[in-house]
Parts: C-alpha cells; sequence; structure tokens
C-alpha cells in the first residue's frame, strides 16, 4: 500500500513538472532580440502544431464519451495510465479506468468539458490540457462543475493520457451515484 502511495504521488509530482516545464515556453518567441534564456533553445518540434494536435485529441476524448464510446475512449489513455479523482482512491490502468468510465457513461445526463491551456515540452513527446468540466444529471440531480489537468505523453505518433487529476465543487463519488 506504501508503494503505491509512493508512485502515485510520484506521479503527481511529475505532473507538476511536466506542466511547469511547459510552461516555461510561453512567452519565447524565439526572436534573435528576446532577452529570455529559452531564446537560446533549440525547438525540436512544432510547438503550434503539436498543441492544435493536444486539442484535438481532448475533442475526441469528449466526442467518445459523449457518444457512449468507451473503448474509443479509454484508447486514449496509456496502458498505465494513472486516473485521480476527489473522493475517490486512485485508478491505475487502463482496465481500471475503462470500468469507471463505462459505469459513468450509464448514467443519464449531460457531461462536457473545454480547454483553457494546452502546451508541449520543446522535444513535443509530453504535454498537458488544464481546462474545465460540467456534469448536468437528469432533472438537474447530480449536477455538478471542476476543473481537470490531463498530462499525456505522446507514443508511435499519438498523445495518450498518462495522468489525469480532476477537482471538483463537490465529491466526485456524488456525480457517479445514481
Amino acid at each position: 500500500m506504501l508503494q503505491r502511495i509512493r508512485r502515485i504521488e510520484k506521479l503527481i509530482l511529475i505532473s507538476v513538472f511536466v506542466i511547469y516545464g511547459c510552461a516555461e515556453q510561453v512567452g519565447d518567441t524565439g526572436s534573435d532580440t528576446d532577452t529570455d534564456t529559452t531564446a537560446s533553445r533549440v525547438q525540436t518540434t512544432d510547438q503550434a502544431a503539436e498543441i492544435e494536435a493536444l486539442r484535438r485529441a481532448d475533442q475526441e476524448a469528449l466526442r467518445a464519451f459523449k457518444a457512449d464510446d468507451a473503448e474509443g475512449f479509454d484508447a486514449l489513455y496509456a496502458e498505465d495510465a494513472v486516473l485521480v479523482n476527489p473522493g475517490q482512491e486512485p485508478l491505475e490502468g487502463r482496465a481500471a479506468i475503462d470500468s469507471l468510465h463505462r459505469s459513468e457513461m450509464a448514467i443519464a445526463g449531460e457531461a462536457d468539458w473545454e480547454p483553457i491551456r494546452i502546451d508541449v515540452s520543446e522535444s513535443g513527446d509530453l504535454g498537458y490540457v488544464y481546462g474545465r468540466w460540467s456534469f448536468t444529471g437528469p432533472a438537474g440531480a447530480g449536477d455538478d462543475h471542476g476543473y481537470y489537468v490531463n498530462v499525456y505523453q505522446k507514443t508511435n505518433g499519438q498523445w495518450k493520457t498518462v495522468v489525469e487529476v480532476n477537482g471538483s465543487s463537490k465529491p466526485f463519488a456524488s456525480v457517479t451515484s445514481p
């Protein structure tokens, strides 16, 4: 149990470092007159194209979720992904995450989310999406909203969620209860 907690703590810390590392690139114009020390770094990827690819991955996840396409939705997660929701133990692995998503999709209601900030590392293989989400249950039951951070890793040309952390205006369990 202690090992599992330490692994999850490490994943959350890695997520914070990824976000910080990506955020350092904001404002780097790459111009010769830029005095920021990041201007001297060699850019190894097309940041704008990768940010747009992450935006598409985030929207593809939303499309799959709204269509109750659990297979398509969970295919966007890495095999060893971790999902952290308030009021629940973290879920590790795509199979555990899939089980939760299937139960969420079985609930009548409307889910939505939108990115607020998207960024990608210089190397183009790590990125994150920070955004807000909402859920409206049947007849207003289970309504909730909050924020999310998804850390993505690009593997074999595809962006996959490796860590997802959700915040809620109330315990997430109350949203998924019938």
